[in-house]
């Protein structure tokens, strides 16, 4: 502290400003790796979490879409069934690739288990409704009915389960992406008090150094 008192004012004045300068180059550093942050957060909220969860709702759709095509089946004309068969593929083709599009994106410990998990009761799923499908072929209703309602039907509530896990998981970490981006926010939010502060602080010690008052 002796040392400065001993410096000129000219001294001084670029010595604050060099000081100053540090500080702010500094805060501006902080706050450029927060907002880096902050826009991390944001972009994994809409690749990892509403773009999947979206995702899961068109799967949820089309699967059901593809139940109700089974039933409708059953009792439609013969000559609509190829019709109805066709669009259970291409729904079925589009829900293997939302799911491997799914299965891209940033998966928590959970989600990757869950996921796997939604994967293997899926192709047990389609493998069952092929076998409908192929029992209404053959004209076997009663046995094709007998295998929608039973098996047919618990491994797609099966599905239904692992899916709900799935959206509580997205919503967990949707939560936690949420509050790590309040996080963020706050320290930018000191960080430019924090700068303000400096820049007054220095200012009054400038107005001192220069015995400038204010009447």
């Amino acid at each position: 502290m002796k040392f400065i008192w001993q410096l000129s004012n000219q001294e001084k004045i670029m010595l604050s400003f060099l000081v100053l300068l540090v500080l702010l180059n500094g805060i501006i550093i902080l706050v450029s790796r927060n907002l880096s942050g902050l826009s991390y957060s944001f972009r994994s909220m809409l690749e990892d979490r509403l773009i999947p969860a979206a995702d899961l709702s068109n799967i949820q759709e089309e699967m059901y879409t593809n139940r109700f095509l089974v039933e409708k089946m059953m009792y439609m004309y013969d000559a609509e069934a190829p019709e109805l068969v066709g669009q259970i593929q291409r729904n079925n083709q589009d829900i293997d690739q939302t799911i491997m599009k799914y299965a891209k994106t940033y998966l928590t410990t959970d989600e990757t288990s869950a996921l796997e998990k939604f994967k293997e009761q899926i192709q047990v799923y389609q493998q069952l409704e092929k076998q409908v499908i192929n029992l209404l072929k053959e004209h076997q209703t009663d046995a094709a009915e007998q295998l929608y309602l039973n098996q047919s039907l618990q491994a797609f509530e099966n599905l239904q389960r692992t899916m709900h896990i799935l959206r509580e998981i997205q919503v967990e970490v949707g939560k936690n992406l949420y509050h790590d981006a309040r996080h963020l926010v706050s320290i930018i939010q000191f960080v430019g008090y924090l700068s303000i502060a400096i820049a007054l602080v220095t200012t009054v010690n400038l107005l001192k150094i220069l015995r400038i008052r204010f009447k």
